[in-house]
């Protein structure tokens, strides 16, 4: 979880999430979508296929046994070199280099690395370097410190050298280029891509769909479709436009979803493949990620208020 996503952004899903698959047998076991559903809202989902299937694997494989090695912890999926040094300095004491992007700064830095840092040979050199540096004593607590170290102190922009334990060591601030290291390619902006998102509404029911392909592959959604244009009749499917509801904007790591987001009622209830029908107590349960948050909130906008109408219709009398 700690993967691209912030430590205070993690604690509670981090306890939910134990909650629902207390140990690794119970994640091993669980079905796809819980294990989806229990990780919404923390994105890039392949993290938490690839923890299901290093579940899987060991309990399977291993006899439940987690690997305590650096380098049988990499044999797992979603576990590389950063991940398999942090979990076998830190749990298991054993003194190996964690290189995250906290560390690559504070080395780069410290040792007037000037080289790009996306570049293998420099990326070698580090890890290297990193290496050498790692106690044998306490290599856990050596690990945090290193990473608290560029977190809090070694910051990317206006790093806090009057307070750092290792000042008189470091080159760049000897040189004074702290904030120009490390040197990195530059990041290439990412893609816009122009969407609409259907609600496509039937009777107190909306329309889902379990993403196939693409972006959020196995995960439920609202059907889209890319376009700047409003369909008259989305997917061939006999509908009315009713209102535009929104826009909402998603930024992914390379790609940014500008979407405008329409209320259409069907004719009928007749639905494409992979297309399915969800009311207002099911909605909840699908794990439905983030990009459509504003979407998922218009649609339980439009579902509670045709519960509210069909209530309404109901006499007294009729009871």
């Amino acid at each position: 979880m700690l993967q691209q996503t912030k430590a205070d952004t993690v604690k509670e899903y981090y306890l939910r999430f134990l909650d629902a698959f207390p140990d690794i047998f119970a994640l091993a076991s669980a079905p796809e979508d819980a294990v989806l559903k229990a990780w919404e809202g923390l994105g890039y989902y392949s993290r938490a296929r690839n923890l299901q299937k290093a579940a899987k694997l060991i309990t399977e494989t291993m006899d439940g046994h987690f690997p305590r090695k650096a380098e049988e912890l990499k044999r797992l999926p979603g576990i590389g070199d950063y991940t398999a040094g942090a979990v076998a300095s830190i749990a298991f004491e054993e003194p190996v280099p964690a290189v995250d992007g906290n560390v690559i700064r504070v080395l780069s830095r410290c040792w007037g690395i000037r080289e790009n840092v996306s570049e293998t040979a420099a990326q070698k050199k580090i890890h290297d370097l990193a290496a050498k540096l790692v106690p044998a004593d306490r290599p856990g607590d050596y690990a945090n410190a290193m990473m608290e170290l560029g977190a809090m102190v070694c910051l990317p922009k206006h790093p806090h050298c009057d307070d750092c334990p290792v000042q008189p060591l470091c080159n760049a601030h000897a040189l004074g280029d702290a904030e120009q290291l490390p040197i990195k390619k530059k990041q290439v902006r990412p893609q816009e891509e122009h969407l609409m998102v259907l609600l496509l509404v039937w009777q107190n029911r909306i329309v889902l769909e379990k993403r196939n392909s693409g972006l959020l592959k196995n995960l439920y959604g609202f059907p889209c479709l890319e376009s700047e244009t409003l369909p008259e009749n989305p997917f061939s499917l006999a509908s009315v436009h009713f209102r535009y509801c929104g826009h909402a904007r998603h930024i992914f790591s390379h790609r940014i979803w500008e979407m405008d987001i329409h209320e259409f009622h069907l004719m009928t209830p007749s639905l494409p493949d992979g297309f399915f029908f969800c009311d207002y107590a099911t909605l909840s349960s699908f794990p439905i990620p983030t990009a459509f948050r504003m979407a998922r909130k218009y649609a339980e906008e439009i579902l509670s208020r045709d519960l509210l109408l069909s209530s309404d219709a109901v006499s007294p009398l009729s009871l």
